[in-house]
């Protein structure tokens, strides 16, 4: 189909650009004859992926094609004591980063304000917000008292921590690698490429809740956190998995 047609042939114009820079690297350190990325790619024995096969949707895959999702997950290091002074203070604990490619300085304030409006509505719950740099400070956030603002977070420390009982995410490959082995169910909200496949996951395997993000509003965020926080089905199905 149309969609099909012209995903096939951007995701080849933007993979030949990579190439061509990835490719120069190669040449800089073994000289010009060194054979161009595509060929390798072609002729490769075997392609490992850096996802969880147990998560994956059904589909038919190569017996070529190896699963090492997790493999380069680091280990759990202990949190800085401002996190430890924190969690001591509220009964739970939420994680909402988007990673580094979506600013906060650039979410629409109608967006940014239904999140803060919906967090304010669990005043027993702490909400760690990742945001942009020399902006942690604002007024717009300190003046939610249970949320804390931060410039850069230690996110696999504090999703295997044991002290975070839901992740917000834009469902980055990574985060949602993450949060799996973490045991943390997630609230995705997907923007763009591999991220729509990766909520799809999520909700499929009832280890989280999908949020569009046309669809992002104070109603639809407080929905999404009481379906995580207190419907036990999901947290029951994240640590059994």
């Amino acid at each position: 189909n149309i969609g099909g047609v012209f995903f096939k042939n951007t995701c080849e114009k933007f993979t030949v650009t990579e190439y061509s820079f990835q490719q120069q690297v190669f040449i800089d350190k073994f000289g010009p004859s060194f054979p161009s990325l595509r060929s390798l790619l072609i002729n490769s024995s075997f392609v490992f992926i850096n996802s969880n096969e147990l998560f994956e949707l059904p589909r038919p895959v190569s017996h070529k094609m190896i699963y090492v999702g997790g493999i380069a997950l680091p280990k759990r290091k202990e949190l800085p004591e401002v996190y430890l002074k924190l969690f001591s203070k509220y009964s739970s604990a939420v994680l909402f980063s988007f990673g580094s490619l979506a600013r906060t300085t650039l979410m629409p304030i109608e967006m940014k304000s239904a999140f803060i409006n919906a967090f304010t509505k669990f005043p027993n719950i702490l909400f760690i917000w990742k945001v942009d740099r020399g902006t942690a400070n604002d007024s717009f956030y300190i003046n939610a008292r249970n949320v804390f603002a931060v410039e850069w977070t230690p996110q696999n420390d504090l999703l295997r921590s044991g002290h975070i009982n839901a992740f917000i995410t834009h469902a980055g490959l990574n985060s949602l690698s993450e949060a799996i082995f973490a045991g943390v169910s997630i609230i995705a909200i997907p923007l763009f490429g591999d991220q729509m496949y990766n909520a799809e996951i999520a909700k499929k395997r009832h280890i989280g809740y999908v949020i569009n993000k046309w669809n992002v509003t104070e109603n639809s965020i407080v929905d999404a956190l009481k379906t995580i926080l207190y419907d036990k089905r999901a947290s029951f199905k994240m640590k059994r998995e």
